[in-house]
């Protein structure tokens, strides 16, 4: 994945995104996205769809630094899962999940494992239907806005598998092409999906530096597919999809004189 451009919000001057369509919540959904976690208020949200305040599934980054899932039904709050990973800053991959039996289930997903989830307690048929899809802004509790950086959204009509999820964050293309929602690479506000659910800007949010190659999860990456095949010789040995200087997959006589292909670092390529 390229260098990407991010937006960023600044919850003190109210910033925050709008889509002028909104997905079924009641229905199975997926979404990926990267996210830049800092100093941030009380309650800093990083996205929702929602009907009105009684009516909600919510992500928010709380005074902890740690990830919170909220789904609301009819004024109540069925599912309240704090994450186990406190003290987040920085870039990370986020992804959320619902499905399971009556799509009832809602999982939160963390640089690609699982974070925290819950299940509703009321059918999803009676939920009031969506209203609002925004990113940085949320009807949780009293109007409150977040402090951080997002990239590279996706938000699909169906369950992504935990190994999809997985795949989302450790390479940019989206692991599914059926039933993609909508795409935001955020550079602008755009669906490069082709589905035309731009998002609209309030409160002035402006570009910043996006997650860059590689993510955090390249060098765990890499360190599995040494154990597994002895990468990892040193100078112009042939690569496949690695990250780093002379990551190798093959022959390490190799002399690198193929054309390279996806790779990241001095050295990685596909020789004869």
């Amino acid at each position: 994945m390229a260098d990407m451009t991010a937006i960023e919000f600044v919850a003190a001057s109210s910033q925050y995104l709008t889509c002028g369509d909104e997905p079924d919540y009641n229905s199975p959904y997926s979404w990926s996205a990267w996210v830049w976690f800092q100093a941030h208020a009380t309650n800093s949200f990083v996205f929702e769809i929602a009907a009105n305040t009684s009516n909600y599934d919510v992500v928010r980054f709380d005074a902890a630094e740690t990830l919170r899932l909220y789904s609301r039904h009819t004024g109540s709050n069925e599912i309240a899962s704090t994450g186990s990973t406190s003290g987040l800053s920085g870039w990370h991959h986020l992804a959320g999940v619902r499905g399971g039996t009556g799509d009832q289930d809602l999982s939160l997903y963390l640089d690609g494992v699982l974070e925290c989830s819950g299940t509703n307690t009321s059918a999803m048929t009676d939920r009031t239907a969506a209203a609002r899809f925004s990113l940085g802004r949320s009807y949780q509790g009293p109007t409150s806005y977040g402090n951080e950086r997002h990239a590279d959204w996706k938000f699909w009509t169906e369950e992504l598998t935990a190994a999809e999820i997985l795949l989302e964050a450790e390479q940019g293309a989206p692991v599914r092409a059926s039933n993609l929602w909508g795409a935001w690479s955020l550079a602008d506000l755009r669906d490069d999906s082709g589905n035309g659910r731009d998002f609209t800007a309030t409160g002035s949010p402006v570009a910043a530096d996006g997650p860059g190659v590689p993510h955090d999860l390249g060098s765990l990456l890499l360190v599995s597919v040494e154990a597994a095949s002895g990468a990892g010789v040193t100078g112009t040995g042939a690569s496949v999809g690695l990250v780093g200087t002379g990551a190798g997959v093959g022959a390490p006589t190799a002399t690198g004189t193929g054309a390279s292909v996806g790779l990241v670092g001095t050295g990685a390529g596909v020789g004869a």
